[in-house]
Parts: C-alpha cells; sequence; structure tokens
C-alpha cells in the first residue's frame, strides 16, 4: 500500500483518494473472477460484508462508502451503471452504509453500559457524558441524538436499554426504516 506524507489537516481528500483507490482494486478484483467462476450476488454480499464493510467503516468517508457500496450492488446483481442509488438498494436488499455506522455506534454503547465502573472504557464514557452534560460535543452527544432521533431518548435517560438484542433489532429496524423513507424522498 505504502506511506502517505500529507500537509497537516489534509487527510480527508486522502482518505477519500485511498477508498476510491480500493474501490477500483475491488471492482477489477471482481470484474476478473473468471478463474473460480463467478460469484452469486448472496456470496458477493456476504464476501463484501466480511472484508470490504470493515475496511470501509475503519478508514473512508462515508459518502466515498455509499458509492463503493452502490457500486458493488450493481455489479453484483448486473443492474445499469445510471440506476438510482435508491433502486440499486432495494434491489439487492441491502440497506445503507450510514445505517450500519449508526446501529454499531449504539451497538458498543450497549456493551459499555454493562461494564462495572472499574473498567476503562466505561470511565472515559461516563467522562464523556459529563462532558455531553456541559454542552460540549462528544461521541456520547452522538450516540445520544441518534437514540433521540430513532425514538429512544428514553434508553438514553434510562441508561439502560432491557435486553440487548431486542433492542439493536428494534434499533436496526427503525434506523433502516428512516434511511428508506430519506432516500425515497429524494
Amino acid at each position: 500500500m505504502g506511506v502517505y506524507f500529507t500537509p497537516p489537516n489534509c487527510i480527508g481528500p486522502l482518505r477519500e483518494q485511498l477508498c476510491l483507490n480500493k474501490h477500483l482494486q475491488l471492482c477489477s478484483a471482481y470484474l476478473n473472477n473468471n478463474d473460480f467462476g463467478t460469484f452469486r450476488p448472496k456470496d458477493a454480499f456476504k464476501l463484501f460484508d466480511m472484508i470490504v464493510r470493515p475496511i470501509m467503516c475503519y478508514g473512508a468517508e462515508i459518502a466515498a462508502s455509499e458509492k463503493v457500496h452502490t457500486d458493488f450492488c450493481r455489479r453484483s446483481c448486473g443492474l445499469n451503471k445510471k440506476s438510482r442509488h435508491f433502486f440499486t438498494l432495494c434491489e439487492c436488499n441491502r440497506a445503507l452504509m450510514s445505517v450500519h455506522y449508526m446501529t454499531k455506534c449504539v451497538g458498543y454503547w450497549t456493551k459499555v453500559l454493562k461494564m462495572p465502573n472499574e473498567r476503562y472504557p466505561r470511565q472515559c464514557y461516563l467522562m464523556l457524558r459529563r462532558l455531553d452534560e456541559a454542552s460540549r460535543k462528544t461521541w456520547a452527544t452522538y450516540v445520544k441524538d441518534i437514540l433521540y432521533e430513532h425514538g429512544f431518548g428514553h434508553a438514553w435517560l434510562a441508561q439502560d436499554v432491557g435486553s440487548r438484542s431486542d433492542f439493536m433489532k428494534l434499533l436496526i429496524d427503525r434506523v433502516n426504516d428512516g434511511a428508506t423513507l430519506s432516500m425515497f424522498s429524494q
């Protein structure tokens, strides 16, 4: 991959360029898959979720990740390059990458809530929550905004979610429905 030297505060365009480079590599690998035949869309999406999505979640902008995801769906399902983003994802029965980002963030929050107060991540979270209460924008602020936006303000106030698995299923459904409505309205 190599080392990139950039001026201070210029990592955003570099990150997007790296994401696009990975996109090109992924597409060429997918298109040149003649040695093994072709993947069924179900298997291709499973590979995407296991290999590509974690890389994109770690070091790419959401907009660039959405483009990579949509292009991958178009190629896997044999759709036209000019098909709309919404129809492409609906045809493949896929959610937006932003849904994945938000639900992973809240999922980690639910894990931190269950930790004992002696654990370092829990102490960091309590500090972030105090900063949020002092009107500072922190990670906890973004988690709170996601919860309130999707009707789970009570979970933030109680600092408890009950059954984590049931809570996460309901949250994923609501976030996915909200993202679908916002895509449909565009």
